[in-house]
């Protein structure tokens, strides 16, 4: 029975000690995630909008108007002291999940898409962050349908998520559109 207590209070003993040790390793490390994951959004906003000067984040929080679909940050992209266009950062479930950068013109159209995140089936799913799936959507109206089989062509193998990927696409573009044609 002494034992038992004994070799207890020593597996607890590590436990406080590899959880003080994570949370140490964890306020060490925070600070250089987030600016690494600040460092990749900058970068694929220059790849959405090349021409853009700068990027004001948009102070206000935009609502998907969709369960489980977040617009998790948006940017007004700016050549000097002009908006030329909007670009939406958003989350949402495809065939696993996706974060997609889209950036809308102020004549409407789209700029080329960048993911950020994409855990789809590795070979099938993940094709629908490559060209020439996501080609097709650059200098796209952002009033367009965004349907599989109409004007978005599918990815065989990976019906949902082509279809998932032209939803988060749609309804971050339906969005900046609006939000620019209020300004």
């Amino acid at each position: 029975m002494k034992t038992m207590f004994k070799l207890s209070f020593s597996l607890a003993a590590y436990a406080v000690v590899a959880c003080v040790g994570l949370a140490f390793v964890y306020q060490a490390t925070s600070p250089l995630i987030a600016a690494a994951a600040e460092r990749e959004t900058q970068a694929a906003l220059k790849v959405v909008f090349p021409e853009a000067a700068s990027f004001e984040a948009v102070s206000e929080k935009l609502d998907s108007g969709v369960k489980n679909v977040t617009f998790d940050k948006a940017y007004l992209a700016k050549s000097d002291s002009l908006t030329i266009g909007m670009v939406i950062q958003v989350t949402g479930p495809t065939y696993g999940s996706s974060t997609v950068v889209v950036g809308v013109g102020t004549d409407g159209k789209l700029k080329p898409l960048r993911f950020l995140a994409n855990s789809d089936t590795p070979g099938l799913g993940t094709k629908t962050a490559k060209s020439p799936f996501i080609d097709q959507f650059t200098a796209k109206p952002a009033r367009d349908s965004f349907k599989v089989g109409q004007d978005v062509v599918a990815i065989s193998g990976a019906t949902i998520s082509s279809k998932a990927v032209a939803n988060l696409v749609k309804l971050a573009a339906t969005k900046a559109d609006a939000f620019l044609a209020a300004r």
